[in-house]
């Protein structure tokens, strides 16, 4: 539809809380419980968004043990608490476009040293934050954004043989100088049109050419180079 709002995803507490790969305790009790109730495991899976075999081998080893928590684990113990990860989370969420080294930087571990990037990154995917590419799209104002909703509301009902009866035109800049897109935005799925994952661009610098062209359901038109102003002809 073109309108950025953000959308109204509304997340359940126990999703907030979601770790790639694991669940956490209120998870696991709560999976547990609807499947003393007889839910199965694939439908439960889906609410918490993991694997089926994830609560499959959580009520097996609660049926083993009585216990949902998790066992005790071999190898090199975390450096950050429970309450550093959610610091952590907090300050990715309300800068998107923060790298994971400046995070570092703010963030002690356990025994009281910084934070290396690469932890700061490893805790934000366990977080489901993932660094990628940002959105780009231009600036929409309030009215713009009532014009295109208007459009959308009025075409949305429009048949195949319609749409093939129409022209779309539309005119691009080639430009030399350009955002080379290496400046990422941590974001999860679901959040690439958000306001707080999206770099507005007003306009492209730099020696550049306008070109214009159409098309339309079987067929499309040449493309023209413009050699005049497009806004005084």
């Amino acid at each position: 539809m073109g309108i950025r709002n953000n959308p109204t995803r509304k997340h359940l507490d126990i999703k907030e809380n979601f770790t790639m790969g694991w669940l956490t305790a209120l998870q696991r009790e709560l999976s547990r419980s609807l499947l003393d109730r007889g839910v199965k495991p694939g439908t439960i899976a889906r609410q918490m968004e993991c694997n089926a075999s994830t609560i499959r081998c959580l009520h097996q080893r609660a049926a083993e043990t009585g216990s949902t928590t998790d066992r005790l684990r071999t190898g090199r113990p975390k450096v950050t608490t429970e309450r550093q990860d959610r610091q952590i989370r907090r300050a990715q969420i309300q800068n998107r476009f923060k790298i994971a080294v400046v995070t570092a930087r703010g963030t002690r571990e356990i025994h009281n040293r910084l934070l290396s990037a690469r932890t700061v990154s490893r805790r934000l995917q366990e977080l489901r934050l993932r660094s990628r590419i940002r959105y780009r799209g231009s600036i929409l104002n309030a009215e713009r954004c009532h014009r295109r909703l208007q459009w959308t509301r009025f075409h949305q009902r429009w048949t195949l043989q319609r749409w093939r009866s129409v022209l779309f035109t539309g005119k691009g800049r080639i430009c030399l100088v350009m955002s080379d897109r290496r400046r990422l935005v941590w974001r999860t799925w679901g959040e690439q049109f958000w306001d707080c994952c999206i770099q507005e661009q007003d306009g492209w610098g730099g020696a550049s050419i306008m070109v214009c062209g159409g098309i339309s359901y079987n067929s499309k038109t040449p493309i023209l180079v413009i050699e005049w102003n497009w806004n005084t002809r």
